[in-house]
């Protein structure tokens, strides 16, 4: 038996079921995104639907079709329980005073989520993270490191499952506006607005793939340099 067609035919079948159910409300919005994470898992279950058929165990090729169906409906039913305790939230801020720097080199990484980066309050020393994930994610922290007097904020610190970053986090950065900051972005699917009026901004790079990004800035908060690329 060709176990093969048979596990591409079941990931159809899931693919379908998993957007109708989401299109008919019995399935939490971030779903898609959640078992996304988790791809290479289908890499396994073609492999061991191939193995089967060559060594003809259909003992294999039932556990590889089980695998995608059986992993589609346990993400469905994990999203729905953890959408009832709502959105996980965290709030963190690291005091730039203690640490001694003189400018500031801020990495994020956003997939199918948003990032939201402007000005902290007047007279305010540290920089300021706010996150709000989505349901059934926990909150991914942030690296800090100090370089000379340089520092550098990156988010997240280690990417989500399988490389890739926490999908539909929404993340908000405040800055203080009297060092000197490079805004670096990379998103995927993701959105992002950099509000730069009372920071001195030295340079921003923004790598967008199907994304969508806005920076604002007064003549006062001109950037030296904005670098765009990327497709969409």
């Amino acid at each position: 038996m060709n176990f093969g067609k048979f596990a591409f035919g079941a990931l159809i079948l899931a693919i379908g079921v998993l957007l109708l159910a989401v299109r008919l409300g019995f399935a939490h919005p971030d779903t898609p995104m959640f078992l996304l994470r988790y791809w290479p898992l289908l890499l396994i279950a073609f492999g061991l639907a191939f193995l089967a058929g060559v060594i003809k165990n259909p003992f294999l090729g039932c556990f590889a079709i089980l695998l995608i169906l059986g992993g589609t409906v346990l993400g469905i039913f994990w999203m729905n329980q953890q959408s009832k305790r709502g959105p996980s939230r965290g709030a963190s801020s690291v005091d730039l005073g203690k640490a001694n720097v003189t400018s500031l080199a801020v990495r994020v990484r956003s997939f199918a989520g948003a990032f939201d980066f402007r000005a902290a309050p007047p007279r305010t020393s540290g920089v300021s993270i706010g996150l709000q994930g989505v349901a059934g994610d926990s909150a991914v922290g942030y690296r800090f490191e100090v370089t000379g007097k340089k520092g550098a904020l990156e988010w997240p610190q280690t990417q989500g499952g399988f490389g890739i970053p926490p999908p539909a986090a929404k993340l908000e950065v405040r800055v203080p506006g009297t060092l000197p900051v490079a805004l670096h972005w990379n998103g995927w699917f993701a959105s992002m607005r950099a509000d730069l009026e009372r920071i001195e901004a030295a340079r921003c790079t923004l790598h967008e793939v199907f994304s969508s990004s806005r920076i604002e800035f007064d003549d006062a908060g001109r950037p030296e340099e904005i670098r765009v690329w990327g497709f969409a």
